[in-house]
């Protein structure tokens, strides 16, 4: 009998990082980071370390920088994609001489791991980023044909929920879900799909397919609370045990 196919993952999401320092939301984003980064140095077994999005909140180089060398300092593969906040020019820029890979397929521990941009300009301001997202009809094309190409276990991440999260967070999920999870259904080897952008905790089964979005490090929201309050407390990131066969998600609150 052949052995199954097993990956560690930490999912990180919405670090919102500024190069200055100031608080978002009257939070120290940089001191919830760095406490991430210390649980994280002290978890075993870790085979990658996946990032959805909103790294950088004020999307600049230095930011960006800082916080691709202190995962560099952990050694640990580490994947991002982008998020709404996230400078997209900068981004990728900086992507070519980072430790951390910032788009693309990856093979880990048996696992293909598909990164997607999720992140799209706004149409009456092209400098800015919508806050919704939408998926670029060619990725959806190159996804489909991934996918359709190997039975390979496969881990597809992005940055805006595909699955209706409910309460007001439901103002943040992706315009062409549809289309995402139809592709996702058709292949039965996505084992996980993975998001950010909700600051929130919450996991679906959808046919053979989990959907976990990571709790934010940076600061928290709640379905269940006022719009925009902050959750505190409930700041963290999720660890999550892969096979063929199963899936188990530990949040680790900081």
């Amino acid at each position: 009998m052949s052995k199954e196919n097993k990956i560690r993952i930490a999912l990180l999401s919405d670090l919102h990082l500024t190069s200055d320092k100031k608080p978002i939301w009257g939070v120290d984003t940089y001191a919830y980071f760095q406490k991430a980064i210390n649980r994280l140095s002290t978890i075993p077994r870790i085979d990658c370390i996946i990032v959805c999005g909103d790294i950088a909140n004020d999307g600049l180089v230095e930011t960006y920088t800082y916080a691709d060398y202190e995962f560099q300092k952990l050694g640990i593969p580490t994947f991002w994609c982008p998020g709404n906040h996230d400078n997209l020019t900068n981004y990728y820029d900086f992507g070519h001489k980072s430790f951390s890979k910032l788009s693309g397929i990856y093979d880990v521990g048996g696992f293909r791991l598909i990164s997607l941009c999720s992140v799209t300009h706004d149409k009456n301001d092209p400098s800015q980023n919508r806050a919704r997202g939408l998926i670029k009809n060619e990725d959806l094309v190159s996804l489909n044909e991934t996918l359709s190409a190997s039975e390979m276990p496969c881990v597809v991440f992005f940055h805006h929920p595909s699955i209706d999260p409910g309460g007001w967070l439901s103002n943040k999920i992706l315009i062409n879900r549809e289309e995402l999870n139809h592709i996702i259904h058709t292949h039965c080897q996505v084992k996980a799909v993975l998001y950010g952008h909700i600051h929130y905790y919450i996991e679906h089964n959808e046919g053979s397919t989990v959907y976990i979005s990571s709790p934010a490090v940076g600061y928290a929201f709640n379905k269940d609370l006022p719009k925009f309050q902050i959750a505190t407390g409930e700041e963290g990131f999720a660890i999550i045990d892969i096979s063929e066969s199963k899936i188990n998600t530990e949040i680790v609150r900081i």
